[in-house]
């Protein structure tokens, strides 16, 4: 998954500080009770905050138009009707994949921005899964 963000004037990017918690959406592979990413195979556990060791305020690549995101973060759907339209199609091909709600902690940093087809999504420093809610 990969993020872009319009440029706007000349200023650097910057994140955005979560002033509370805040929800989003991911579909990661559910096998033999494992929560991994979809694509980095990135293990998660229900409950458990995970934040990025990087120097998550420097993993945009500008460019003439947007500036991009494909590393260094944890991506996520802003709307659940996005991921699940994302979800569904994948879900063709993969039976062990499922949707599940998810937040930026309160504190963390996050850029926002769309993904190729345009869905609104998140790049995260941290995130917590809080649940599988489609696994049908």
């Amino acid at each position: 998954m990969c993020l872009y963000i319009a440029v706007s004037g000349t200023s650097a990017l910057k994140p955005t500080l979560a002033e509370h918690d805040v929800p989003c959406y991911k579909f990661l592979n559910f096998k033999e009770g494992q929560l991994t990413s979809y694509f980095l195979k990135f293990p998660y556990e229900i409950g458990k905050c995970y934040t990025t060791e990087e120097d998550f305020s420097n993993i945009a690549v500008g460019g003439i138009y947007f500036n991009l995101i494909d590393h260094g973060g944890f991506h996520s759907f802003i709307h659940s009707c996005d991921c699940h339209e994302d979800f569904s199609t994948i879900r063709e091909e993969n039976d062990e994949v499922v949707m599940v709600r998810c937040h930026i902690p309160k504190g963390s940093y996050y850029y926002q921005g769309e993904d190729m087809g345009g869905a609104p999504n998140y790049v995260s420093q941290s995130i917590v899964i809080d649940e599988i809610i489609n696994d049908d």
